[in-house]
Order: structure tokens, then C-alpha cells, then sequence
């Protein structure tokens, strides 16, 4: 998996003596690129150019449902809070996938170079766009909690300060290198330009510590969630509700459908950074931080195909006049399975 730090000695004075003066030495600055470097660049970044017009092609498609409304639905769908959602964290998918369309760049320039205001782009692009999707990945998460153990949304005086405060966070933490160490933070690191290997305490503080949350965290809640559906299932509804059951079943797994995906999708790079830093004289190989480059700039384009397929499980229609005051903004547009099954439970019991 591992293979010695930065390239072979030849390649190294090969890229150093082409360097301008203005820019860093290798293993900070690279040019010429090695030819398997240059094609497997490449990957990433079409994959980022797709995600990022995957995310560009549904933020407008929602945007247009906002504009036409009245057409699909009896409420605003902009008070949706599930939409709400989604819309952030297609947003940071956005960041992820522009991030990754700099390859294109250091592939056509046959050099990936700073102190550069590209390379200090894409890594602060990169950053922000991972803990910003880890945050709204969390806040579905949380809000799914809410939502099967409440039956209700938060408040949107609590709500959206919370999307705020995930910008917020993702920003800050992105800036605070550059803040700290200047034009050395965001350098070359392998195959695009992130923080500098040299500031391991900086990457762990503003990045990784916080992806390990995101994961972590979202297992532990979902495992909370489907133990106490499984428990209201069981004590609640009686046998004769499996249609019910069956719904909040697939419901539930629809929805961990996000977190899943960010996971699968973002651990096989953070892992291996990780590797890398408790071996200090390795790092993860190239072809190995391409691939796993690849997956997370898969994010957009898998995002938007989950909330293709479970917009309609997750996101429908409930004009129940009957439906009480707590419940009325959320029930009458788009609201989930799992918040109505908690009414019912609640009526039953």
C-alpha cells in the first residue's frame, strides 16, 4: 500500500531544476509531471467536472421547483427542511467537484506549483468542501434522529442559524492554515495541493479529527435510530401493520443512504493519510491517493442520484387537514415517513 515519500531521486532533480524561483522545491512544487502522474490525474478530475455539473444541474432543478411551486405542491417547498439540507450539501459536493477540475490545470501546465493562487484555491476548495459535506451528512443524520424519535423538526429560528453554522465551520477551519502559516500551508501534497505534510498537527485539527467525527458519529446515530424504530415497531403496531412497517423500514434505510455513501466514499483516503502520518518515512502510493481521490470526487454525482431515488420515499405530498399544529408545516409538504409512523405511534398510544 505504502511506497517511499515523493518520487524516485532522479525524478526529483529532474522536477527541481525546471522550478522557477518563485515557487517552492520539490517535494513541494513538481514539474515536469511523470507521464503515469499526468494520466492518472486525469481521473479525479473528469470525475470532479462531472460531480460538479451533476450538482450544478440538480441545485437548478430545485431551484426551479421553488419557482413553481404552486404548480407541484400546497406549500412552499423552500420550508421543507429536508430540502434545505440537501441543497447544502450539494453545495459543498459543488466545492469538492471545482476543487478536483484544477487537475486539468497542472496536467495542461505539466506542473502542480505554489506558492500559487491555484494551488492555494484547491487546497482550501478541497478542505472546505469535505468538512462541509461531513457537517450537513451529520446534520441529516441528526435531523433524521430528531425527526423518528420526535416526530418533528427544529424550529427555523434553531434550524437555519445550524446551516449557517456548518459554512461557518467549514470556512473557518479552511482559512485557519493559510491565517497561521501563509503561502506554506497549502502546498503540494501528491497529486493536488492541500496542506503542507509538515503541519501533521494542523491537518489532524482542521480536517481529519473532524472527518473521523462525521463517520464515527453518524454509524452511532443511525444504530440509535433503527433500535428505537425497531422497539416502537414491535411495541406499538401490531402484526397486521406490515405495510406500515415495511414503509418506515425502507424509509429508515433510504436515509442512511447519505451518510453510507460519504463514508465509503471519503474513508479510503482519510485512512491512508492517517497511514501515512503514523509512518512518517512513508506515503500512501500514487496510484492509491488517485483512486481514492476519485471516490470522493465522486460525491456530487452520487448525492444526486440518492436524492433522485429517494426523493419520492422521503419527499412526498400529505395534505391531511386533520394533521395538528406542531406537525402542520412539515405534514403538509414533504415530510418523512418516519415523522408520520411517530404520530401514529403516538395516537396509539
Amino acid at each position: 500500500m505504502a511506497t517511499v515519500l515523493g518520487a524516485a531521486a532522479s525524478s526529483a532533480t529532474m522536477a527541481s531544476s525546471t522550478l522557477s524561483d518563485k515557487y517552492f522545491p520539490f517535494p513541494e512544487s513538481m514539474s515536469p509531471l511523470p507521464p503515469s502522474l499526468k494520466k492518472g490525474m486525469l481521473v479525479p478530475g473528469t470525475i470532479g467536472l462531472l460531480s460538479a455539473a451533476s450538482s450544478i444541474g440538480m441545485l437548478l432543478f430545485i431551484i426551479y421547483r421553488f419557482l413553481t411551486w404552486r404548480a407541484h405542491y400546497k406549500t412552499f417547498v423552500g420550508y421543507n427542511q429536508y430540502v434545505a439540507l440537501i441543497i447544502n450539501l450539494l453545495a459543498a459536493d459543488l466545492l469538492q467537484g471545482v476543487a478536483f477540475m484544477f487537475s486539468y490545470h497542472w496536467v495542461f501546465t505539466d506542473g502542480i506549483v505554489a506558492p500559487s493562487v491555484k494551488c492555494t484555491s484547491q487546497g482550501f476548495l478541497l478542505n472546505a468542501g469535505n468538512l462541509s459535506s461531513g457537517y450537513f451528512v451529520m446534520a441529516i443524520a441528526l435531523h433524521t434522529f430528531y425527526g423518528a424519535v420526535k416526530g418533528r423538526h427544529l424550529k427555523p429560528i434553531i434550524f437555519y442559524p445550524i446551516l449557517g453554522g456548518g459554512w461557518f465551520f467549514a470556512l473557518f477551519l479552511s482559512a485557519m492554515g493559510p491565517i497561521l502559516h501563509g503561502n506554506h500551508y497549502y502546498v503540494r501534497a501528491g497529486a493536488w495541493c492541500w496542506a503542507a505534510p509538515e503541519f501533521q498537527t494542523e491537518r489532524l485539527a482542521f480536517h481529519y479529527i473532524w472527518i473521523f467525527v462525521v463517520q464515527f458519529g453518524t454509524v452511532i446515530i443511525y444504530v440509535l435510530i433503527f433500535c428505537h424504530l425497531k422497539n416502537t415497531l414491535t411495541t406499538i403496531l401490531p402484526s397486521s401493520h406490515s405495510t406500515t412497517h415495511a414503509k418506515v423500514d425502507r424509509a429508515a434505510r433510504l436515509m442512511l443512504m447519505f451518510p453510507l455513501a460519504y463514508i465509503i466514499l471519503t474513508l479510503p483516503l482519510s485512512a491512508g493519510r492517517m497511514w501515512s502520518m503514523a509512518h512518517h518515512t512513508y506515503t500512501v502510493h500514487e496510484a492509491y491517493q488517485l483512486a481514492s481521490g476519485a471516490l470522493i470526487a465522486c460525491s456530487g454525482m452520487v448525492d444526486c442520484l440518492l436524492y433522485t431515488l429517494t426523493r419520492r420515499s422521503l419527499v412526498q405530498s400529505n395534505n391531511n387537514p386533520t394533521a395538528n399544529k406542531s406537525t402542520t408545516t412539515t405534514s403538509n409538504l414533504d415530510s418523512y415517513d418516519l415523522s408520520r409512523l411517530n404520530g401514529i405511534t403516538q395516537t396509539q398510544q
